[in-house]
This record gives C-alpha cells, structure tokens and sequence, in this order.
C-alpha cells in the first residue's frame, strides 16, 4: 500500500497536468456558447452615399445646384454627361439597351441601327445635406422628352403622359435622395465621315425646380472632352432659376 506523501503527489501532478477527467467536464459544460453577431441595421437612404466619385474621363460635361425644399430640406444635385457611344459600342451596351427597351413602341432597333443612333448616359445624384426632402418636391431633368428620347435607370421617375405613352417620350424627374442615370438617343450621329458623337452638345442638360423647390449655387462646366465633342461653344452660364445650360431654339429629333 503506498504511502499517503505518495498519493498527495500523484494527485497534485494529475491536477497542474490538466489531466483530471472530472474538471475537464466541468469547465466544458459552463464554457459560454459563442454568440452570433447581430446585423447591421441598413443605412437609411438620407445617410447612404450617393455621390458620384470622381469625374470619369469620358465626361463631357458637369451640372451641379443645391435645391430647396419649402420645409428647409436641402440637397446638393449634380449631372454628368458622358460621351456618347454607338449601338453596337460593347463596354456600354446597357446604354443602348435601355432606351432599345424603352422606344419598343416607337422606335425599332433596326431603326437605331440604320440611321445610326449614338446613346449618351446622364450619370444624376442627389445628395440630402439637412431635413427631410418632400415626396412631392420634384427636380425635372433636362432635356426633355419632347427634343429626345429618354429612359430613366434607378431612382429617376417617369412624369404622367397621354395613354399608350412611349417610356421614352415621358419627362423624368426625381423627388428624393438617390443616384441613377439616364440613356438619352440621338439619330444620325455616330457617322462615319466628318463630326461624330457631337449631337449631345444641341441640347439642354441640367435641372427645373418643380413646386415649391428652388435652385441656387448653381455651376455648369465643359470637361476639355466635352470641347473636344462640339461642346466648345456651350453657355456656361446658369439659364434663369433653372441650372441648365440652355440651347436656344433647341431642336427635336422627333
């Protein structure tokens, strides 16, 4: 029979091993289970970003306002005009594509082909600044509907038309935070002899206040892209309360 010392010791190694089967258990069944974190809330759109980054190369040109709501909410607005491209130009067929499925009822795709169209994307944000934006308070967008054909991509909605309207002979406009784009088409464009890609600079770009909406701070600016693309001779200068750049006598390619 071994000796009590004897016995102390074997237990002491036992248990400063980390070999004792019963504290092993022990801890094991009140170790504490891993806790999942929760979700992130989502970001309410008055705090997403919707800026647009930096101003791509292609741009041909920059409309920037801030706009007031009759409650005091603000937002800064800007457009950028990217230089247009052919219908079968693949790096931007969503360009063409939108306003393809847009026109289904007035314009076909051979027709874009044949009297070869070039498309323009309008890139437009709008970022909230203070308060709420009222759903009523609509900014237009420029050109109309009436000089070109439009279709709107994102947050941009569709103003109310005669029955059986076309999407793309319907102004847009928005009326809340958010950024989107525009697909715009110009006939007889993308030929290939003499000036191309210059049609966009023979309309208006920018935006309208709706009701009870104000623009101010208004900048308008021609990207060395955009002179290089017919858009050297375009007035810089705000039109009135409205940030557009307003070409007079503005043709319709209707």
């Amino acid at each position: 029979m071994k000796s009590l010392p004897a016995l102390t010791s074997i237990l002491a190694i036992f248990f400063l091993g980390g070999c004792s089967p019963v504290l092993s258990m022990v801890a094991s069944s009140h170790s504490p289970s891993p806790t999942s974190a929760s979700p992130s809330p989502s970001p309410s759109p008055s705090s997403q970003d919707f800026s647009l980054g930096p101003v791509a190369p292609d741009a041909t040109m920059v409309i920037k306002a801030v706009a007031l709501a009759a409650n005091g909410s603000k937002m800064a607005v800007e457009m950028r005009v990217r230089q247009s491209v052919p219908v079968d130009d693949i790096g931007s067929h969503t360009v063409p594509d939108a306003l393809i499925s847009a026109c289904g009822q007035v314009i076909s795709p051979a027709t874009f082909a044949t009297d070869r169209w070039s498309f323009t994307r309008v890139n437009v944000s709008a970022v909230s600044s203070s308060g709420e934006w009222p759903a009523d308070a609509r900014i237009n967008l420029q050109p109309s509907a009436t000089k070109v054909p439009i279709a709107s991509m994102s947050f941009l909605s569709e103003a109310s038309g005669a029955d059986g309207s076309a999407q793309c002979r319907l102004d847009k406009y928005f009326a809340s935070a958010g950024k989107g784009a525009v697909s715009i088409g110009l006939p007889h464009d993308a030929q290939t002899n003499g000036k191309q890609f210059t049609g966009w600079a023979s309309h208006s770009f920018g935006f309208t206040a709706g009701t009870g909406v104000t623009l101010s701070d208004c900048s308008i600016q021609v990207t060395q892209n955009g002179e290089r693309l017919g858009g050297s001779g375009i007035s810089q200068i705000p039109a009135g309360a409205a940030c557009i750049n307003l070409i007079p006598a503005e043709g319709s390619v209707f």
